[in-house]
């Protein structure tokens, strides 16, 4: 069984779960340029939420996809953080993404101004 640099070893179960709920299972044996931009950004999120960080920090994670695969990945995120309990932290210009979130900071000059 594969380990990681940690020592700890791969939960293949967990990972096929997050493939499972991200509905990525059918690109596992895919290459990136067989994948739409939608398939790899999921991808990319479920590569970040399979070694089980407690925080996940996304910079725009739908900024390169069209509203349908944005609106798709957004939901999915928020069901897989409330799966398996992690918090992501995303910033984004979007306010449709923003809407996914439990909560809001609007920050302008580096400062807080709304929560």
């Amino acid at each position: 069984m594969p380990f990681h640099l940690d020592g700890k070893k791969e939960n293949k179960s967990y990972i096929k779960e997050v493939m499972d709920t991200l509905g990525i299972t059918k690109c596992r044996d895919k290459f990136p340029s067989e994948m739409s931009g939608g398939e790899q950004q999921r991808v990319a999120i479920a590569r970040g939420m399979c070694i089980s960080p407690a925080i996940i920090l996304a910079d725009e994670p739908t900024g390169s996809l069209d509203a349908e695969n944005a609106e798709e990945v957004a939901m999915l995120m928020s069901k897989a953080s409330r799966m398996y309990q992690q918090t992501i932290i995303m910033v984004t210009h979007d306010g449709q993404m923003a809407d996914y979130a439990d909560r809001i900071l609007h920050i302008r000059d580096g400062r807080v101004k709304e929560q």
